[in-house]
């Protein structure tokens, strides 16, 4: 578990709905969107367009399984 908060990650460079969106996938591990949606309650636009943020910061990636995307956070 991470004791690091939205501000820390925003003081990184990310804005406030990355950090929220970044801070619940690491939470979760892996998850697919509809999972992020439910945990961080933001409407779904809002966490695929975050979503593609962080994977064009290199910060995340995705696998496809079983025709979904699962988001994760790539290996250092």
């Amino acid at each position: 578990m991470t004791t690091m908060n939205i501000e820390d990650f925003r003081s990184l460079g990310l804005n406030k709905n990355e950090a929220v969106v970044f801070l619940e996938l690491i939470k979760n591990g892996k998850s697919d969107a509809h999972t992020l949606i439910r945990g961080t309650k933001f409407h779904k636009n809002i966490v695929y367009d975050n979503l593609t943020k962080l994977i064009d910061k290199g910060l995340v990636t995705y696998i496809i399984k079983d025709k979904k995307r699962i988001y994760k956070i790539p290996s250092p």
